[in-house]
């Protein structure tokens, strides 16, 4: 089974996909270009230089144009799928895998959540119905539209998070590829580590406006301000983990 209507090109009849949080990110001064079907914030008309901030404070970036699918089916088939294309088996509680340049983790014994770079959306989905395509009691949904990311990455971001959330971020709780579900910034989220000094969290669309509010406010006092694709970009390519393209 796969959901392809789901998709947020397919929804646009083939027009450029937008992120639910464009109008937040235009009142903040975001400058927008065409990327892989999406238009994505690559930069800010904001004083302080976004690589000063990331190294210095934390940047706040929209990373909603990212691939999202859920794979979901019985415990035993979803078991039986993942172990055949994960490399070491499927992940254990709590923590990512490594799906060709994806992520992924289970969020329930018959749930499986993947991530990818936007670019990478297609090849995942081809992927994914092919290991669906093995079973008939597993399907794949695409959660791109209905999931909103905001990434969290710098020198302050685990300090920002401390701000936003009761989950222990602390590195002996929540290591690179750590994954945990609960609130931030208010809502309901996925929260992922994703390197050394970067986070991900995943909400729902509705909800994600008032959470990048309440990021924003949270953030001010330590300097922490958005930031663009662009300057994303120019930290790699030390690649603090699989997701980062």
């Amino acid at each position: 089974m796969t959901l392809r209507f789901l998709s947020p090109v397919a929804e646009r009849g083939g027009a450029l996909a937008s992120s639910p949080l464009e109008p937040w990110l235009r009142e903040a001064g975001a400058r927008f270009e065409e990327r892989d079907g999406w238009l994505v914030a690559t930069s800010f008309r904001v004083a302080p230089d976004e690589l000063e901030t990331i190294r210095l404070a934390a940047g706040i970036a929209d990373r909603s144009a990212m691939g999202k699918f859920e794979l979901q089916g019985t415990p035993d088939a979803l078991g039986s799928l993942l172990a055949s294309v994960v490399p070491g088996g499927p992940p254990g509680p709590g923590v990512t895998a490594d799906l060709g340049g994806a992520l992924i983790w289970l969020s329930s014994p018959d749930r499986a959540l993947a991530l990818c770079e936007t670019a990478e959306t297609s090849a995942l989905m081809g992927l994914l119905e092919s290991i669906c395509g093995e079973s008939p009691h597993c399907g794949v949904v695409e959660m791109t539209a209905g999931l909103a990311a905001i990434e969290l990455r710098g020198t302050r971001a685990r300090e920002l998070l401390g701000r936003l959330t009761a989950i222990d971020v602390r590195p002996s709780a929540l290591g690179v590829g750590g994954v945990r579900a609960g609130a931030v910034a208010e809502v309901a989220a996925t929260l992922l580590r994703t390197g050394p000094e970067s986070y991900l969290v995943l909400v729902g669309s509705q909800e994600a406006p008032d959470a990048w509010e309440i990021v924003l406010d949270a953030g001010a006092p330590l300097g922490a301000r958005p930031v663009g694709a662009d300057a994303l970009a120019q930290l790699e390519p030390h690649k603090e983990a699989a997701i980062h393209a």
